[in-house]
């Protein structure tokens, strides 16, 4: 499920996201990998390898960045069109998302509701 076009665009620009506090990067021969810890571990399906831009999100969001400071980032740091760094920051969302690895304010508001 693809994050709709409404979550980038409310007051601030974005829901409050939140990294899963089981789930750690490390640099491992190069590479950067998302790895689950504690009782997450054994249920994790494989790890979860991430380019430099997308380890550097990670490291954003640790900080509690918002979408736009994650935009913002991006672009100062990398050579990328706007366009295109909106869309790939979306998709890496959604992959954490998809994964369990991080949470968005609309999840909290739907669980609450079906709970």
């Amino acid at each position: 499920m693809n994050l709709p076009e409404e979550f980038f665009s409310g007051p601030g620009g974005t829901k409050d996201m939140n990294l899963e506090k089981d789930f750690i990067l490390r640099e491992m021969a190069g590479e950067y990998v998302i790895i689950p810890t504690g009782k997450r571990a054994p249920l994790q399906e494989g790890l979860l390898t991430v380019n430099e831009v997308g380890a550097a999100l990670w490291k954003e969001l640790e900080t509690g960045a918002d979408f736009q400071e994650l935009l913002a980032s991006v672009l100062a740091q990398y050579e990328v069109e706007e366009e295109r760094a909106v869309r790939e920051i979306r998709e890496f969302l959604d992959l954490l998302r998809r994964n369990g690895i991080l949470t968005m304010e609309e999840d909290e508001y739907r669980d609450r509701d079906h709970n």
